[in-house]
């Protein structure tokens, strides 16, 4: 049985990295795997949670790591759900390292094992990375309507944290679906920044934030993009290595070049 300081500890970290603060969620993980320690349950739960929290600061190898690590230890205890999940992170991590269609395929076949289970697969942290499996492989019209549905289902059981991601997910796949849709992903993406902001999900904002930027960027509205861009940015007091924040950093210094 799985230790509850492991479970909550893991949360805490969860909640860190989206409020913003993505070193102090490192060191909390870090923490907990200590406290793991060989525990067999244990050590594959924050292996779970860690696998995620990568997932979220965009670090595929490391997702493809701890799952690859997840998926051996849960089929040598036989642990149905970490294996699952871990098989979905894998997909997702594949998915991102230049592998699409096999990085979907094993997203679906997580999804379908934790169904197996009575595993819900319409919460957030299951649907988002498989939606994100789907940009990278070019399924633009599944991956909307699967974003449509979550929304759907956010809303229909009060599960909206994810939501500001949701909306950002839609604006790249409108994006990708025709250079006729910006004004629709405009959209998008402000709903994202609005809503990430009411929800104090600094790091969302900052991933919406990101990705309209480009796009004003694109369409030449480079004071508008340097403004917005700056002022999230500017937020942030850690986790300076992560790929968002560097991504952010160097849009910035390209458009302020521009001044």
């Amino acid at each position: 049985m799985s230790d509850p300081r492991i479970l909550a500890a893991g949360l805490l970290a969860t909640t860190l990295l989206f409020l913003g603060y993505a070193d102090q969620a490192r060191s909390q993980i870090k923490q907990s795997i200590a406290l793991a320690h060989d525990r067999p349950s244990p050590k594959a739960l924050i292996g779970v949670i860690a696998g995620f929290l990568h997932l979220i600061v965009r670090e595929p190898q490391s997702v493809l790591d701890y799952a690859e690590r997840n998926i051996a230890l849960a089929s040598q205890y036989g642990f149905p759900w970490e294996r699952a999940f871990s098989t979905s992170q894998r997909g997702w991590a594949r998915a991102q390292l230049g592998q699409p269609d096999q990085g979907v395929a094993e997203l679906r076949a997580g999804l379908d094992q934790l169904d197996e289970i009575g595993v819900s697969t319409k919460v957030a942290h299951f649907t988002a990375p498989l939606v994100e499996g789907l940009l990278k492989a070019g399924h633009i019209e599944e991956g909307l309507n699967l974003v449509s549905e979550a929304v759907a289902f956010a809303r229909a059981t009060g599960a909206q944290f994810y939501e500001p991601d949701y909306y950002r997910l839609e604006g790249d796949l409108l994006l990708m679906k025709s250079a006729e849709q910006t004004a629709s992903a405009e959209g998008c993406f402000r709903k994202a920044i609005e809503i990430a902001g009411q929800h104090g999900a600094k790091w969302f904002e900052l991933r919406a934030s990101l990705s309209f930027a480009r796009l004003l960027n694109r369409q030449g509205r480079r004071d508008e993009a340097r403004t917005m861009l700056a002022e999230i940015y500017g937020w942030f007091t850690e986790g300076f290595d992560t790929a968002d924040l560097k991504d952010a950093k160097a849009l910035l210094d390209e458009l302020r070049e521009d001044q």
